[in-house]
């Protein structure tokens, strides 16, 4: 689905990744753990288009897109959660919800549809559904965010700390909603400082650490490995 090979992105004089590669498989949730500063949002703004690689290559269902136009990626099914959820809060939760079919040629029925569907899966929604964004929690604006994203009916989802300032019920809520978008058949990857949990919902995870990989695995190996346990979950 996603294969990242020798992967830079240069700010300036600084690199940020340092010839990354790393492979998402369709159907896997694949997480991306590591300080903050280790470059895990760069990774996915270059992925995404946001920020254009200096060197390296980066393929989507088989095609090259380094370098290409967010909104191109996002028609070719790639969707972005960003860090701190991007909710537009001088706007409805309506609207908010609508921005989701950007680029998408949805009919009207289609698009009550699938509205309904994101409502129904995040009741809360719909009680708040004419009411400004600005009124959600944290963990209903996280909601808005995974439903906006997913009305852009995405082969690949690009979740971007989904559980930062959340509380601990909602983060575990949040959690729970990615292992369920990966029983409906999504590919997932997950980007989170919260390592035990994200390892806990992954199949496969990569250690970044000042732009390189320096670890990678399957999921369960890494959540009890020694080095993983006494940098990032508090073991020793």
């Amino acid at each position: 689905m996603l294969a990242l090979s020798d992967l830079t992105t240069n700010y300036g004089r600084i690199a940020a990744l340092k010839g990354v590669s790393l492979e998402v498989k369709e159907g896997e949730v694949v997480a991306l753990i590591g300080a903050n500063g280790a470059g895990k949002t760069t990774l996915l703004k270059t992925v995404c288009g946001i920020v254009s690689p200096a060197s390296g290559e980066i393929l989507f269902q088989g095609a090259h897109i380094g370098g290409k136009d967010p909104s191109d990626l996002y028609s070719r099914g790639m969707a972005l959660i960003p860090e701190g959820r991007g909710i537009l809060t001088t706007m409805t939760v309506r609207d908010n919800l609508l921005l989701g079919f950007y680029n998408r040629k949805a009919s009207s029925a289609e698009i009550a549809r699938d509205m309904d569907e994101m409502l129904t899966r995040f009741p809360v929604l719909r009680d708040r559904i004419d009411q400004s964004a600005s009124v959600l929690s944290g963990g209903e604006q996280q909601m808005l965010a995974i439903s906006r994203a997913l009305l852009a009916r995405p082969k690949l989802l690009l979740m971007d700390e989904p559980s930062l300032g959340l509380a601990p019920l909602v983060v575990q809520q949040v959690f729970e909603t990615v292992l369920d978008l990966q029983r409906e058949g999504l590919t997932i990857l997950l980007v989170e400082q919260n390592a035990k949990q994200a390892l806990q919902v992954s199949d496969r995870a990569y250690v970044l650490e000042t732009g390189k990989i320096v670890l990678s695995g399957e999921a369960e190996a890494l959540l009890t490995s020694p080095d993983v346990q006494k940098a990032y979950i508090g073991g020793r």
